[in-house]
Order: structure tokens, then sequence, then C-alpha cells
């Protein structure tokens, strides 16, 4: 298998600070951040050539990762495997240049959101070092998820990385009761609760 190398940009600058430090910041047009599309898409060729996987564009979310989404939406990459047991990932484009949801499994969901404030040293460089991170171990460890039952009853993800562990909880109050036991039928059939990430191509 071939390592994921990042595209090369040329001419890109970083986004220069602010000398306006007043009580309102001002905000830049995000122009700073499109790399990380660009490095989104390389992502998505990337496991397109390396694993056995379906790569589509379907035209909406499925309706619980559609309720985290925070942001409008330009287009929808669906990463699917053929294989019972492996992980469902979804990267959402926003509008604006840069924004980038990450989606998976049942109720996953990693933000890859940045301020775009000019008082914000945030580079699209880092933007893209999560965005990759996330993605590439979903592909090659998938992502835990698991509910906890009861009153205040939540569900769980986590995706451990060298780096950082990437973790969430989303509370269960107003899921509808048919959809957390298909939630709890899916991951009885796995083993911890965990998809597996994809296959490599031969």
């Amino acid at each position: 298998m071939n390592e994921y190398a990042r595209p090369v940009f040329a001419g890109v600058r970083e986004g220069e600070r602010s000398h306006n430090m007043g009580d309102q910041p001002t905000w830049d047009s995000g122009e700073r951040f499109r790399p990380v599309g660009a490095v989104a898409q390389a992502l998505i060729e990337y496991v397109d050539r390396e694993y056995d996987v379906v790569v589509d564009a379907p035209v909406a979310l499925p309706p619980t990762h559609a309720r985290g989404l925070g942001h409008d939406v330009s287009r929808i990459v669906r990463i699917s495997s053929r294989r019972s047991g492996e992980v469902t990932v979804w990267l959402v484009f926003g509008a604006a240049p840069g924004v980038i949801s990450v989606f998976a499994g049942l109720f996953s969901q990693f933000d890859m959101w940045f301020c775009g404030c000019d008082l914000c040293d945030e580079t699209w460089q880092e933007v893209a070092d999560a965005l990759e991170e996330v993605f590439l171990q979903l592909a090659r460890g998938g992502v835990a998820e698991g509910l906890k039952p009861g009153r205040s009853g939540q569900a769980r993800w986590s995706l451990t990385s060298s780096s950082r562990d990437w973790s969430g909880v989303m509370p269960l109050k107003g899921v509808r009761r048919r959809e957390r036991r298909l939630w709890a039928e899916r991951l009885t059939e796995l083993s911890e609760g965990r998809w597996s990430g994809w296959t490599p191509r031969p």
C-alpha cells in the first residue's frame, strides 16, 4: 500500500493577523483556508485508490448526521465498504472555503471548524492536519461507538490516534426510540461496538 502524501500548493501564504486589536474582530473571506478543500479531495482520491471502497455523492446526509451539521453544504461525499462491519464515512464540504465536516458510523462526528477571524492564529495547515489525522485513522482503524441507556442516555464515540484522542458524546434526548433500537441492534453486530477500517485493495 502506498502512503498518503499531502498535495503541494504553490504560492499559498499564511493569512496575516490583523493589527486591529479593538473590541470587534474583523473577518477575512476565508480564502486562506481554501487549501483544506483540496486536501479533503486528495484524501478521497487516496482511499479510492488504496482501499476496497465505493465513493459516491449522495444528495443528503442520514438524519442523525444532518442534525449535527452546523454550516451550509456545497457537496457531500460518502465512502463506504463492500464488507459488513467496515465503517462508512461522509465528508461534507461547506459553502465557505475550507469548511469541512466528517461523519462516520451511526452517529460519530468530527468537527474541522476554524474561526476565520483576523485575530485568530489558526492556519489552514492546522485544520488540514486534523482532517488528515481523523480521516486516515477512520480508514485504517474505524471508530468505536456505544450507547449509554437511561433517562440521561448518551451516544458515545471514540477515535484514538497517535497525537490526540478524538471522542464525543451526544444526548439521546430527542432521538426517536425506533432509531435508538436500530442503533443498538447494529452495534451488537460489531465487536465491542467498533466499526473496522477499510480493507486495502489487492
